[in-house]
């Protein structure tokens, strides 16, 4: 008997569903975990739907936050772009399903790029603090210059679907984005556009999408 584990960014989609499916595919046979090195607060609602659509009930699954121990259970561990966050335990075989990189350039026509502008969560440092300083500045002034674009920002993020939205898709860390994307995209470089004290603002540019390099399908 063997025991798999399934690693993903919330234990909330990807990893519940392969846990799921293998357990069913095993029967019993052989064990599976899953778990997360973010966890979310819940199931997403609409994996529990289609998995119940196939007979699979994950109404009472709640994410789990990955440890060493779940890494020593396991003698296979499929995961899915947590990056340095998945411990390293000898003996074990690794493997990493990515496929996004794959499906980007199965829809990119030759010499597209990915550009990406998005919101992560990562506390300011102290040496950052004059970067800070000069974001906030320019921000106040951008608000007074933009007033009425500012005051449907802010109506947005206090709008009620806005928050639900944050429960099912929470904002991702810095590192495991920086991670993933420069990891994919050597050479290139996640920037820093606007900062916050416990947020910022970040954009990337992939450089043309074929150089782009698919993680390897198992390791060591």
């Amino acid at each position: 008997m063997a025991n798999a584990l399934f690693v993903c960014l919330h234990n909330a989609g990807r990893s519940q569903i392969s846990q799921a499916l293998f357990e069913r595919a095993a029967e019993g046979r052989h064990r599976a975990r899953s778990a997360g090195t973010t966890p979310g607060e819940r199931v997403h609602p609409e994996v529990v739907e289609v998995m119940g659509e196939i007979g699979i009930d994950l109404a009472d699954r709640v994410p789990h936050k990955l440890s060493e121990e779940d890494a020593r259970w396991a003698d296979v561990v499929v995961t899915m772009g947590c990056g340095d966050e998945c411990p390293y335990i000898p003996g074990r075989r690794y493997l990493d399903w990515d496929p996004l990189l794959a499906e980007i350039k199965r829809v990119t026509k030759p010499g597209g790029k990915l550009l990406i502008i998005d919101m992560v969560t990562v506390p300011v440092a102290v040496r950052e603090y004059p970067r800070l300083l000069k974001d906030k500045l320019r921000t106040k002034s951008d608000q007074k210059k933009n007033a009425a674009f500012d005051a449907a920002l802010q109506r947005l993020v206090s709008h009620p679907d806005w928050k639900k939205m944050l429960e099912y898709n929470p904002i991702r860390s810095e590192h495991e984005m920086k991670w993933y994307l420069e990891s994919r995209f050597p050479g290139q470089k996640m920037e820093t556009l606007n900062m916050a004290w416990n947020s910022r603002i970040v954009a990337f540019d992939s450089g043309p999408v074929e150089r782009g390099i698919e993680a390897k399908l198992s390791y060591p």
